[in-house]
């Protein structure tokens, strides 16, 4: 995995073959959706994601195929989590530290998944780091600062404002207010400054607002064998990128309190 492409997401135009690379897409979508269907608590988590990291791109003043990139990345993000055992996605308690090391797959398995679309590379590389910290701390390779791409730290942060306030099956989502003051006092440790920076000028004192976008996320539930050529033969080379999906272990060891952790 190359370490040296921060900041390249962005850089392929989208316009070129834009049919096929929506069919592209949407398959992909799909697997974003069986995902949701594995864990309800999830519901909506992914499109929430995606409107605030567009959003915070725009602050920051990408350019607008940068801002679509982690648009399309912000609905990916845990496509990872259809390989991950059902049982640690609903687990009603924290992770024990092997099961947060399956857990933890998931961007690596995500990354795998997109990238079988090769018009979608940098939308994987954002899902691949999407949990690095600035600090160093994260996972899966422990990058730090601006080595880890830009839209990477612009999802890590709308990612883990969703997180916090949103319900899981161990927890309540906490307070809008409580969500953003974790977020300042993570500058340049889990959070790129500049980053949480943009995110708090635009929803410090306000709620994020969610519109009710109708997408084809939701329209693929149905979508069997009525797919395309181009969207079944995207499928099929998903399936065999996928391979095997994880198998649950017998894993023992502590608790792990992660307040980011979304299964």
């Amino acid at each position: 995995m190359a370490k040296e492409r921060a900041g390249r997401a962005g850089a392929r135009e989208w316009g070129a073959g834009r049919p096929a690379l929506e069919a592209m897409i949407a398959t992909t979508e799909a697997f974003a959706l069986a995902v949701e269907a594995k864990d309800p608590y999830t519901h909506g988590h992914s499109r929430r994601v995606s409107l605030l990291a567009e959003q915070v791109s725009r602050e920051l003043g990408l350019a607008r195929v940068a801002c679509e990139t982690v648009r399309i990345a912000g609905v990916l993000h845990d496509i990872g989590k259809i390989g991950i055992p059902e049982g640690l996605l609903r687990k009603p308690g924290k992770l024990n530290r092997g099961e947060m090391r399956i857990f933890e797959r998931h961007s690596q398995l995500g990354w795998r998944i997109v990238s079988a679309v090769p018009e979608l590379e940098e939308v994987g590389l954002t899902i691949l780091h999407h949990h690095e910290r600035f600090d160093g701390q994260g996972y899966p390779e422990r990058l730090s600062g601006e080595r880890i791409p830009i839209l990477s730290r612009i999802l890590a942060v709308c990612d883990a404002y969703d997180a916090m306030t949103s319900d899981r099956p161990y927890r309540d989502g906490v307070s809008h207010r409580l969500a953003t003051d974790e977020i300042g006092r993570n500058l340049g440790k889990q959070f790129d400054p500049s980053v949480a920076r943009a995110f708090l000028r635009l929803f410090a004192d306000k709620v994020p607002s969610h519109p009710d976008v109708t997408t084809s996320l939701w329209s693929l539930a149905s979508m069997g064998s009525r797919a395309t050529p181009s969207a079944r033969s995207t499928r099929l080379r998903i399936l065999r990128r996928l391979g095997s999906p994880a198998k649950p272990a017998a894993a023992r060891g502590d608790a792990v309190d992660d307040p980011w952790a979304s299964p």
